[in-house]
């Protein structure tokens, strides 16, 4: 048996400027945004036309701002 040695590689270099990763919203983005988390945040929101459709916790996971920009 052979052994290996695992040697992980670095991440990628933070590029110097990063003004293109953290880009503004317009205000109408910002309230399209904004009404989209709250409709799937609304307490009782469950996924129309499944049995049990209560969102688990991993599906409020995709919930977080920096999804809803993707």
């Amino acid at each position: 048996m052979s052994e290996r040695i695992y040697t992980p590689i670095s991440p990628p270099a933070t590029p110097e400027d990063t003004t293109e990763l953290h880009a503004e919203l317009t205000d109408a983005q910002e309230d399209m945004r904004k009404k989209v988390f709250n409709h799937f945040s609304k307490p009782g929101y469950t996924i129309p036309d499944v049995e049990n459709g209560d969102l688990s916790d991993d599906e409020k996971f995709w919930l977080s701002y920096e999804c809803m920009l993707r």
